[in-house]
């Protein structure tokens, strides 16, 4: 079966005999066989072209769509379509958690778009500091899911969300990729173009990164291998690493649009079938990806991975390659490995509190504690409830300092959420419980206290007195159920 047969056979079967057939193991999806997929930037210009392939998907059960704003709109024009995906729309920084919550695989289109005159290395700043934030959600919300990043520079990127996981002690490499089908669409049409073959034929792996020259099409593994002079090869690898600035200078005059979103959106959702492809059980599902890899001395690198039930399941030796493309290879490494250092600075050590978790800790104090956390923080004691809230909140996300006062002596003890072991008051380590509860519901154990004055999920001082949420000190259970009291528009 060609590759366009193959992407539409899995989406669901149009009755009207638009869509094409569909895949016999597409029809056996059911129950077990079918996923929640959260979309992370679903309102903008890839989200929006990827949230409307993905909703064909026969293998999807729920598409979450997460958003900073307008994901309403999105979700409710998609739920016009008569397929069996449910949306659900989620917009803003608190409803984050109940987008993330169960997801089994994760998409990241979000952060900037390129515009005229900007390179992906241009993008950085932005989008490193959206995709740091998002991907901490996933390390709390649904650290077993896939997680597929798109938001360029991929090359940083990933390295980046790989060092949040590591932070929250749920890093898992077989998990986790940069979305590079771009590349091997692109590389695909062009050779079908330059050669005359039909672009459905055609497969070419693309090695390396995902911008500029660290783009490096192996056309000599190109099947059908394509009769081209050294020039002619030279010349068609050399458009495939720029064509994302064709795009760019093409649209330079549709204000908002000046980078590939609709090519991006197609070469994603084709990922993103493949990965439930293989989640589903299929065999030998492999596509190109950017991931952790031992092939070279990078330790992040593109080449073709194969797929299995649990992510990636091996990754095939590179094919020998030409004295062009060994040029190729040797030119990108500066490139590449510049890029990944970039991304392993900026990520962070430890993983940064959320604004939920800061307001899980805080929620259940009593005015006079909040006065004597502000006391104990050098800030101002004095205000409303809700400006002592502010206050703290503020200070606690841009410090990171979780601790919080016990027995108001001005002693601080750590608080739930952070890396170090919470204790009772006489000093002895306290062993956590933590209770998974379901999306909606509001998290459990606030004020039921036991004899040893500590409660499913908080610290609780002898007296009773609630002062904190417990989770556990040990990183690996950063997880957490997604806070009660939120809306979200829920379609289908």
């Amino acid at each position: 079966m060609d590759r366009v047969s193959r992407l539409s056979a899995h989406f669901v079967h149009d009755t009207q005999g638009l869509a094409g057939s569909v895949h016999p193991e597409a029809t056996s999806a059911s129950g077990s066989g079918k996923f929640n997929v959260a979309l992370l930037g679903a309102a903008g210009g890839i989200g929006q072209p990827l949230a409307l392939l993905l909703k064909q998907s026969a293998y999807i059960k729920e598409l979450r769509l997460y958003d900073v704003a307008n994901t309403a709109g999105v979700a409710a024009d998609l739920s016009h379509i008569a397929t069996g995906a449910r949306v659900t729309a989620h917009s803003g920084a608190e409803a984050l958690g109940t987008a993330l919550f169960g997801a089994d695989l994760v998409v990241v289109p979000a952060g900037v778009p390129r515009k005229p005159g900007m390179t992906r290395d241009d993008l950085f700043n932005i989008n490193a500091g959206i995709v740091r934030t998002l991907v901490a959600g996933v390390a709390r919300y649904c650290p077993a899911a896939w997680l597929a990043i798109i938001s360029n520079p991929v090359n940083s990127t990933v390295p980046i969300a790989a060092e949040v996981l590591k932070a929250a002690g749920v890093y898992d490499p077989a998990r986790l990729f940069g979305v590079t089908t771009l590349d091997v669409v692109r590389a695909r049409a062009f050779v079908a173009e330059a050669t005359g073959a039909a672009p459905e034929a055609v497969t070419v792996p693309v090695i390396g990164g995902h911008a500029g020259v660290t783009i490096l099409p192996l056309l000599s593994a190109a099947v059908p291998q394509p009769r081209l002079s050294e020039a002619e090869a030279k010349a068609l690898m050399a458009r495939i690493q720029d064509a994302g600035t064709e795009v760019v200078k093409a649209k330079a005059c549709l204000a908002g649009a000046g980078s590939a979103t609709l090519s991006m959106a197609y070469a994603a959702a084709e990922f993103a079938t493949s990965c439930l492809r293989a989640k589903a059980g299929e065999r030998g599902v492999v596509e190109c990806a950017y991931v952790a890899s031992n092939l070279t001395s990078s330790p992040f690198f593109a080449s073709p991975v194969e797929l299995g039930p649990g992510g990636i399941a091996r990754i095939p030796p590179l094919p020998r390659l030409s004295p062009l493309e060994q040029a190729g290879f040797a030119a990108m490494q500066e490139e590449l490995a510049s890029s990944i250092n970039k991304g392993l600075e900026f990520a962070p050590s430890t993983m940064a509190p959320s604004a939920i978790e800061v307001n899980a800790v805080l929620r259940p104090l009593l005015l006079k504690d909040l006065r004597n956390q502000c006391r104990a923080r050098g800030l101002t004691p004095a205000g409303s409830r809700e400006s002592l809230m502010d206050r703290l909140q503020e200070h606690m996300l841009s410090t990171g300092d979780m601790t919080i006062v016990s027995d108001f002596t001005g002693d601080l003890l750590p608080s739930a959420v952070g890396n170090l072991a919470p204790t009772h008051a006489d000093g002895a380590e306290a062993e956590g419980e933590y209770k998974e509860n379901a999306p909606g519901h509001s998290q459990a154990g606030f004020g039921s206290e036991d004899v040893s004055g500590h409660v499913k999920n908080n610290y609780v001082r002898p007296e009773g007195q609630n002062v904190g949420n417990f989770l556990t000190g040990r990183s690996s259970s950063r997880v957490l159920a997604p806070p009660g009291g939120h809306t979200n528009i829920t379609f289908g």
